[in-house]
């Protein structure tokens, strides 16, 4: 059985492929799964995942990254 992330790449990548006009792999073949332990961990990986866009060299406004104020609990 498919797990939840599974499931949605699989779908996303069959969509995706669809529309692109590709076929085959979508994905890298292992996803990173990682618990954060901390405040300051999670915004570490918040900034990390938004300045890589940047960091592979796509054109600036190629890439959407939502990101919103949110406070600690």
């Amino acid at each position: 059985m498919l797990t939840q992330v599974e499931s949605w790449k699989h779908y996303m990548a069959f969509h995706l492929n669809k529309l692109l006009g590709g076929k085959g792999r979508f994905w890298q073949q292992d996803g990173f799964d990682h618990l954060v332990r901390s405040w300051k961990q999670f915004e570490y990986l918040r900034k990390y995942i938004a300045e890589n866009p940047q960091k592979a060299g796509l054109p600036i406004g190629s890439c959407l990254h939502y990101s919103a104020a949110i406070k600690e609990c």
